[in-house]
């Protein structure tokens, strides 16, 4: 648990005050360290960057919890291509399941938001890039 020891905190009035992905990545390390055999956590990386999603997608799921059965809801679907199986719930039902390749192939609506995600990351990209581009002959 030394990572938690490392995040940067101030006072104030009432005491300690810790970031959303601070007090994130505490409940996680909670989870990880009770000796349960299954884990659901709800949107684990809602409170922080995509780099850290995947520090803490590599280092809980490949590390301590690397045997466990863990069910998860998420919305970053970069981080979906390493897991057993993945469960599309629409309007309170199952929509399709399956691997990340399979429902790829099955063109249904997870390959529509893979779809649309790779795309606003392209242009996501290509802004930042014309950005500093630009910058540079300011």
């Amino acid at each position: 648990m030394s990572g938690i020891v490392l995040y940067p905190f101030s006072r104030n009035a009432q005491g300690i005050t810790l970031s959303n992905g601070q007090k994130l990545r505490i409940n996680i390390a909670r989870a990880a360290y009770q000796s349960a055999d299954i884990f659901l956590l709800d949107d684990p990386f809602s409170s922080v960057d995509r780099r850290i999603a995947n520090r803490i997608f590599v280092n809980l799921f490949g590390g301590v919890l690397h045997n466990k059965t863990t069910i998860f809801t998420t919305d970053a679907l970069h981080l979906l291509k390493n897991v057993d199986r993945i469960i599309v719930v629409e309007e309170g039902g199952i929509h399709e399941q399956g691997t990340y390749e399979q429902l790829l192939r099955n063109r249904g609506l997870f390959s529509e938001l893979v779809r649309e995600f790779v795309i606003k990351e392209m242009q996501g990209r290509a802004e930042r890039e014309r950005r500093y581009s630009y910058s540079d002959y300011s």
